[in-house]
């Protein structure tokens, strides 16, 4: 065999970034494992929260005398990637019709107001809204608000993701008082326990803007919250 015959194996690595919303950061795995099956590839990821950057990288035997694909200038960093690689890559961004911002009681989401007319009016399916929601909030008591967060698509598809309420709801529950004071650092309205603020931390842990904290950090600003509202702080309630 020539050196004109001869192949050569060289790295083609295409870079794909896309703008992807907070609530869209979930299908990170499902856009890699799509990709890595239509192409056998491997898939790595990079970048920020809002910013999803797709390394595809594979190795390819390319003839010294014809490229694997013309509109590719330079083989080793192509300006033009080929359609399949294209073509995969527009799977990463599904247009989006709306973004529904619902509070839905835990364990109690029905295809009635305000559930059904927000997610009727994109042609979403309200039963496996429901279901999935209930499935997913049945830990928490009943009646409990739940903010939901849902991406509808314009091929009539959805996301949504699940917060715990807010720690000011729980602050007061905990407390038993229907509002903080109203000259916080001067009057006391009430008092709870570290236990309380550890089991209000340990709910807060399971929310997507919290997953990333310590239990240490999250008690800490919870605390904070206590004081701003009047609420005091102790090891033990002493009766």
């Amino acid at each position: 065999m020539n050196n004109a015959e001869t192949s050569e194996r060289r790295m083609l690595t295409y870079c794909f970034e896309s703008k992807i919303a907070g609530d869209e950061w979930s299908r990170k795995r499902e856009v890699m494992s799509s990709i890595e099956q239509r192409l056998g590839v491997s898939v790595t990821t990079g970048g920020g929260k809002n910013m999803m950057a797709i390394l595809i990288s594979l190795r390819v035997t390319i003839p010294k005398k014809q490229q694997l694909y013309p509109n590719i200038r330079a083989v080793d960093s192509p300006t033009i990637p080929p359609p399949s690689l294209m073509s995969a890559a527009k799977e990463i961004r599904r247009p989006i019709a709306a973004t529904i911002r619902l509070t839905v009681p835990a364990g109690a989401a029905r295809p009635a107001p305000p559930v059904g007319p927000a997610l009727g009016q994109y042609r979403l399916n309200l039963m496996a809204f429901c279901k999935d929601f209930n499935a997913r909030t049945q830990k928490y008591k009943a009646d409990t608000p739940m903010a939901v967060t849902i991406t509808a698509y314009k091929d009539n598809t959805f996301e949504f993701v699940v917060k715990s309420p807010s720690v000011t709801w729980f602050l007061k529950k905990a407390a038993g008082i229907e509002s903080g004071s109203s000259r916080p650092g001067h009057v006391v309205s009430s008092s709870i326990t570290l236990r309380h603020v550890y089991e209000i931390a340990k709910l807060k842990q399971t929310d997507p803007y919290c997953q990333f904290m310590g239990l240490e950090s999250i008690c800490k600003s919870i605390i904070g919250t206590a004081n701003s509202m009047g609420i005091k702080v102790v090891k033990d309630l002493v009766d």
